[in-house]
């Protein structure tokens, strides 16, 4: 630890919170010891503090720390105070730093006993981020290294003093990494064709050295996993990386690893399997069979953790019935170091944090400083290699958990992944997923239990398309993963194929009812029927040839009687000159979809090639009939005896296979380790956090900590009833703009105009206010696209031309004739450029001049604002960009609000730009200059095709808003563009009119009345009929929080008022492009 803070440079942009095992009894001098090693601030964290960068944090002794909003919280540790729970505290940081900074967050595991700390590394990687241990050979302690190593996902393993060069290698090497972009699903980009194919060459020789095909993988999944070994091994792009893994063979397991990232723990989202256990095991268990067990399934089981957790489960219930009932859990994962981990059944002390006590008594071992399965809970659980993609499934299963794994993959793997376990799944089966999977795309094959815990049914449906394994030299002419896939061309099915085969080779076939009356035939059924003269009959008995009918007939009624399949006596029949027999199998079904009983006939044509004895006679003067019947008998006793030994040969091959498993496992659970119980220390780095300083008092931290939540909430509510009018504003205007009176009129005209930019000026106005509160509460969001700067600035500069113009400023820009893109956010850009020229026109006087200049220069983009107004004071130069600073002469102040710099500043500086002022001194007038690095590899965007005279024409909108105003506004406003348009004033209203009349599109308010509108989208999207409906939230509501809760409720889109029309149409445009 001394040698770590030691060779750490003062000033690295980063912040260190270090978490160390400390006696519970005694005050810590941790704090004070490590400040004689650093030039850094050392503090130790006994309550919540906000993040600063180059600081120290110390965890405090008997406390947990956990990273949530930039800010680390702290809690005192529950419990009899045993060594393992006191342990955890490492496993739970990590893997809150996980959830809060996900690729950004670095796990550094030192010095120390035990195995903490394993566990919770293992989610850092999960969600991106790196894993680094000491040198156990470095380190006094070497147990904790170790433990971390042995879990296969640590990306370094250096001496301490190495370590922190490498943090800072790290850092560097993330910022100059250039990948190929990840298109929406469905809409291909064109990219670089040079990354295209050193993508493709990536993923052929990751198959051809592993086996492993990631195909199905999406590509942004498959993206992600390669930029963590880009920056592990110090590479900035894919070519450079494709020819780095030619000429280094074990690049191979170390990316594959990076691939599977086989992690999980146990009872991953407590409250669903809760809900797993009331909602599906206990009925599971009751009323069943005591020779009959339960069955269950954990495909993509990693290290074992869930399918234990699954295991602890079905014990409990079983133990619960009055005769324990027999179960048994199948575990499969296709990484080979995840399945031998767990068949060991051994896992760090730190699994208390998930599992509770009682649980952990009965169902584990303590083994020194890890946890052992104990026996008659292993024996439960069979683990196996198997790929769900390509192996066949297990079968009569009453319950499949696969929680995390549809994630990665595509939309058709999933589809595929459903149908083969709908197929696996008894009828009535349950499917339990992860929480951010879901079924409801095969909603044919499954019904949802309880949509939050993402539980399923299996419906009991018709199985013709039953899923076949696919070979695995199958895919060897398709593309490894999703690069540039062709549009339009037919995805090959085997289920497609396997229904032509058995329409042109399957006997011909009726399904009947059980009036006898025809529902459907198959090809080549025409030959068996002869229909006679006069009104025609559907019966199969009158429609059916003369000499097949009082064999079919008898056949139909002994079916239906003992619904058993009925195989009637062979008749011969004569055609063409040519003797041959029919046979007719007469098969009851039940269809539960339709509740309905049918009959399923089949007729299976055989020539009278047997023999060259006349018919009527047989070689040895027997009675024909006899002998027909003494054959057909033969016959059935052969196929009868075929079927045994086949069924026996099945359960053979099943008891080897069972047998094998259980002797690899045996030889496998033989492994055992001793790791000595002790203290622990680990180190974790924040990549690029800046925060404001923070309060040294506690309670004075607390006190600014709930001033800052009501000023937010305070906004939130000023800048919804605030925007609200402003839509009225914005949608009058629109509306006396596309009148027909208007259009000829100018002033009507330009007075539209006016409104308009006082709107737009006024949200602009609003939304930095909300902006600033993000950013000093850490979370405003950036969302990066490529971006047309020249076309953003020239946008900017005409809407403002005008109040130039009226104030007799000049404005003039240069742009260049070329696309300038850049990857940044869009609206963050577009606030940048609307500010710098904003605070322009605002300093400028009466016949002064505004000049806006973009162009590039070694590689950026730089837009340079110049005015000639009244200029910057040299001792205010240095402090233009603070807050609520608007120079210190009197005539430098020029109203407003004194944000709008200090909001350019931090949005360029979250996207990776920079700015700057530049003035003479005053009356010399002042240049701000804003750069950002090009982004040259991103083609030019096609034309886009003309948009319809009437976008909306044919559409039925309703549109909710308390607000009459609005909606009447709104009304004509979207009837001019051929939609049909029916408003209601609260959300209960809305309800009842979707009950009785089909929409297309729904508009809604969020903060209504009564019912709000994301209590009317919730119980939109409860009824089936409604529930492809497509709903866009308008609110006044416009933080991120507000939008995600928008997102979550139901709606598709999320509009911040006040919102334009073209706004409207562009998201409604989007959406049906989906």
């Amino acid at each position: 630890m001394n040698q770590f803070f030691e060779a750490l440079p003062a000033s690295t942009g980063a912040a260190f919170v270090l978490v160390a095992h400390l006696s519970p009894d005694h005050a810590s001098q941790l704090a004070p010891l490590l400040q004689a090693r650093t030039a850094m601030p050392v503090q130790q964290v006994s309550n919540t503090a906000r993040i600063e960068a180059n600081k120290v944090y110390v965890i405090a002794p008997d406390c947990s720390l956990a990273m949530v909003d930039g800010c680390l919280h702290v809690t005192q540790q529950e419990g009899p105070g045993a060594q393992g729970g006191r342990g955890a505290a490492i496993d739970l940081f990590f893997r809150s730093l996980a959830e809060a900074h996900r690729q950004r967050a670095i796990s550094v595991v030192l010095s120390g006993a035990g195995a903490n700390g394993s566990v919770g590394l293992t989610r850092v990687k999960e969600l991106g981020g790196i894993a680094i241990a000491q040198d156990p050979e470095d380190a006094e302690y070497p147990s904790m290294p170790r433990s971390a190593i042995s879990t296969g996902l640590v990306d370094f393993v250096l001496p301490a003093n190495d370590i922190p060069q490498r943090l800072l290698d790290l850092w560097n090497t993330a910022s100059h990494i250039h990948l190929p972009q990840t298109p929406d699903e469905g809409k291909p980009g064109q990219q670089p064709e040079s990354q295209e194919r050193a993508l493709r060459e990536i993923m052929v020789t990751l198959r051809s050295r592993t086996s492993h095909d990631f195909r199905h993988y999406k590509r942004a999944t498959v993206l992600r996993r390669i930029e963590r070994r880009l920056q592990v091994n110090g590479l900035t792009d894919l070519q450079q990386y494709r020819d780095y893994l030619h000429l280094h063979p074990d690049e191979t397991p170390a990316l594959l690893q990076d691939m599977l990232i086989s992690v999980t723990n146990f009872f991953r989202d407590t409250d669903a399997f809760e809900a797993l256990r009331a909602e599906v095991l206990t009925p599971l268990f009751q009323n069943r069979a005591g020779h009959d067990p339960v069955r269950v399934w954990a495909p993509g089981c990693a290290t074992g953790e869930e399918a234990y957790s699954l295991a602890m489960l079905l014990q409990e219930a079983s133990s619960q019935t009055p005769q324990p009932l027999p179960f048994q859990v199948f575990a499969t994962d296709i990484d080979e170091r995840a399945v031998a981990i767990a068949r060991n059944g051994m896992y760090p002390e730190s699994i208390v944090a998930d599992v509770e006590p009682a649980r952990v008594r009965q169902f584990f071992n303590k083994d020194g400083a890890h946890f052992r399965v104990r026996k008659e809970l292993r024996e439960r659980v069979l683990f196996a290699l198997h790929n769900v993609l390509s192996d066949p499934p297990f079968a009569r299963l009453d319950l499949i958990c696969c929680r995390n794994l549809l994630i990665y993959l595509d939309r058709d793997a999933q589809a595929d992944i459903l149908r083969t376990f709908h197929f696996a799944l008894r009828p009535g089966g349950y499917l339990f997923l992860g929480s951010s999977e879901a079924a409801e795309s095969a909603s044919n094959l499954f019904s949802v239990v309880d949509k939050k815990s993402r539980l399923y049914r299996a419906n009991v449906a018709a199985r013709a398309d039953a899923p076949l394994p696919l070979p695995a030299g199958a895919a060897n002419g398709r593309t490894p993963v999703a690069v540039l896939q062709p549009s339009g061309k037919r995805k090959f099915s085997f289920g497609d194929l396997h229904q032509r085969l058995l329409e042109q080779h399957a006997p011909p076939s009726v399904l009947v009812s059980r009036d006898s009356e025809i529902v459907h035939l198959s090809d080549r059924t025409g030959r068996f029927l002869q229909y006679a003269g006069g009104e025609p009959s559907h019966n199969i008995i009158a429609a059916v040839r003369q000499e097949l009918r009082l064999e079919l007939r008898t056949a139909i009624y002994q079916a239906l009687q003992t619904n058993h399949s009925v195989e009637a006596r062979r008749v011969q029949l004569e055609r063409d000159g040519r003797s041959f027999f029919v046979n007719m199998t007469a098969r009851p079904v039940h269809d539960a979809e339709s509740n309905g009983d049918f009959v399923l006939i089949l007729f299976d044509e055989v020539d009278d090639s047997m023999s060259t004895v006349p018919v009527g006679k047989t070689g040895d003067g027997r009675d024909p009939t006899i002998a027909r019947l003494e054959s057909e008998l033969r016959r059935v006793k052969e196929r009868l005896q075929a079927t045994i030994e086949q069924a026996e040969t099945s359960n053979e091959e099943l008891k080897a296979s069972n047998e094998e498993l259980q002797a690899i496992n045996e030889e496998l659970r033989s492994a055992t380790a001793e790791l000595e119980a002790g203290k622990e220390a680990a180190l974790t780095r924040l990549a690029s956090l800046t925060a404001r300083p923070g309060a040294t008092d506690p309670d004075e931290a607390r006190a600014g900590q709930r001033a800052e939540r009501g000023r937010d909430d305070f906004l939130a509510v000023v800048s919804h009833e605030l925007k609200h009018p402003l839509n009225l504003i914005s949608a009058s205007a629109e509306l006396i703009s596309r009148s027909p009176d208007a259009r000829g009129n100018a002033v009507i005209q330009r007075a539209a105009a006016t409104i308009r930019r006082t709107v737009i000026g006024q949200a602009h106005i609003i939304d930095d206010l909300l902006d600033m509160s993000r950013l000093r509460t850490g979370k405003l969001s950036i969302a990066r696209a490529p971006v047309d700067w020249a076309e953003v600035v020239d946008r900017v500069c005409n809407a403002i031309e005008e109040d130039a113009a009226r104030k007799g400023i000049k404005l003039e820009r240069s742009l260049p004739p070329q696309r300038l893109v850049i990857d940044a956010d869009l609206t963050r850009v577009e606030q940048i450029v609307w500010n710098l020229v904003s605070n322009a026109l605002k300093y400028t006087g009466d016949g002064g001049i505004i000049t806006v200049t973009l162009d590039r220069a070694d590689g950026d983009a730089v837009l340079a604002v110049r005015d000639t107004g009244v200029g910057i004071e040299p001792q205010s130069l240095p402090h233009i960009f603070d807050m609520f600073r608007q120079g210190t002469s009197p005539t430098a102040r020029q109203g407003g609000l004194g944000i709008g710099l200090s909001l350019v500043r931090e949005l360029v500086s979250m996207q990776g730009g920079t700015v700057r002022a530049a003035s003479a001194g005053l009356g010399h007038g002042a240049v701000f200059t804003v750069t950002f690095p090009l982004r040259e590899d991103i083609a030019a965007n096609a034309v886009p095709a003309p948009a319809p005279s009437l976008p909306l024409g044919g559409t039925g909108i309703l549109l909710v808003d308390d607000d009459p105003g609005t909606v009447e506004t709104f009304k004509l406003l979207l009837e001019m563009e051929g939609a049909s348009v029916t408003v209601a004033t609260s959300g209960q209203e809305a309800l009842d009119w979707l009950a009785h009349h089909p929409a297309d599109l729904l508009l809604s308010d969020i903060g209504m009345p009564g019912m709000s509108g994301l209590d009317v989208i919730r119980a939109i999207r409860l009824q089936p009929h409604l529930n492809a409906l497509t709903a866009i939230a308008l609110s006044g509501y416009g933080r991120p929080d507000d939008v995600r809760q928008s997102m979550q409720a139901g709606f598709d889109a999320h509009l911040t008022k006040p919102v334009s029309l073209q706004a409207l149409l562009d998201a409604i445009r989007d959406l049906r492009a989906v």
